[in-house]
């Protein structure tokens, strides 16, 4: 249920900047560590708090990001529920910052330069 404030917290980031006849669009949510959120819970609550703001027509794209093995220094996907690495199974680390970041795909990808 952590998910659930993460998320909320994301997309009113993005949200509360849109116009207010703004009903529709896309968001991406990426979860930077699944070791703190899980791709389903985080789909699952980002649905309800834009349907509970009247954006249910809002598209959503739930991303997980890897997480490198301190240990091996293996790529990994975790799961909150073993968080810990494939190869090794040495605990993961936690990634610094929220666990789940929201952006707007018509907005340009700060990494990439490009929109979704």
């Amino acid at each position: 249920m952590h998910e659930a404030g993460a998320v909320a917290g994301a997309i009113a980031r993005v949200i509360d900047s849109w116009p207010a006849e703004q009903r529709s669009g896309r968001l991406d949510l990426r979860i930077r560590d699944a070791t703190r959120a899980q791709a389903d819970a985080v789909g699952f609550y980002a649905a309800a708090i834009l349907a509970e703001r009247g954006l249910a027509d809002v598209a959503v794209q739930v991303r997980t990001d890897a997480i490198r093995c301190a240990l091996c220094h293996a790529t990994v996907l975790p799961m909150v529920a073993h968080p810990c690495c494939d190869d090794c199974g040495a605990p993961l680390p936690s990634q610094t910052g929220p666990a789940v970041v929201c952006t707007d795909a018509a907005d340009p990808d700060p990494e990439t330069g490009r929109c979704a």
